[in-house]
């Protein structure tokens, strides 16, 4: 029983590496992604929202819940379908319309992001468990 356990930790915590290094790499690239959102959400409403332009330039590695503001201003209305909790404006169906090679970029990491956590906490109830 306890080798299934050790297997099952290894394997989700391979899993969890794995979506780790995939969400660096993503971040590390979505730049240009995020701030072609910013340029076309500022043509169709004129101006960013304030804490969306203050943490435009911000980076995982330096401040990682200013990048957690920046990227919950498009994950809000693409994954939840609801307006984000930084604009003055409903951005649902903006955001929704967004080109594919944009929208579909942040969504991926997202779920990338959400295997890894639900990969992190099953291996540690996996392990504590012994």
């Amino acid at each position: 029983m306890n080798n299934l356990r050790d297997v099952l930790a290894l394997v989700l915590g391979s899993i969890f590496l794995t979506c780790c290094f995939l969400t660096i790499l993503m971040a590390i690239f979505s730049k240009s992604r995020f701030n072609e959102v910013c340029d076309l959400y500022e043509r169709e409403f004129g101006e960013l929202p304030l804490a969306v332009s203050i943490l435009k330039e911000c980076s995982p590695f330096g401040f990682a819940a200013g990048y957690a503001v920046k990227n919950s201003f498009i994950l809000r209305p693409l994954i939840f379908g609801k307006k984000s909790i930084h604009s003055k404006v409903d951005d649902v169906l903006f955001m929704k319309q967004l080109p594919p090679k944009l929208k579909y970029w942040f969504i991926i990491d997202f779920y990338i992001s959400l295997i890894a956590f639900i990969s992190m906490i099953a291996c540690g109830v996996i392990k504590g468990s012994i």
